[in-house]
């Protein structure tokens, strides 16, 4: 049976190797800077990355937060299985205003 999702305060210099290799050829128009990590262990182990998405290109575009989702085999290279955008004002609609 898998065990949970285990919470890490600091990303280790393996875990951003592992994060950047696997990123390294995905195609996307945002560089992400990962802040916080959980792993779980199944056959291979699972990753995921909280992380601040800048655009590339266009600075006009706003960054947003991004939850990725990294698989590393036992055997083989790390890839990306899921970059879901994480979109605060949808989370919470009915926010108070600054005052």
């Amino acid at each position: 049976m898998p065990r949970g999702w285990v919470y890490e305060p600091v990303i280790s210099n393996y875990e951003s190797l592992i994060f950047y290799n696997a990123l390294q050829k995905h195609p996307d128009s945002f560089n992400y800077q990962p802040i916080a990590i959980a792993k779980r262990e199944e056959t291979g182990i699972k990753y995921r990355y909280l992380c601040i998405a800048m655009p590339k290109v266009n600075p006009f575009r706003p960054s947003h937060f991004a939850d990725i989702e990294i698989y590393k085999p036992e055997m083989g290279r790390p890839y990306a299985t899921c970059i879901y955008k994480i979109d605060f004002d949808k989370m919470f609609p009915h926010r108070m205003p600054y005052l």
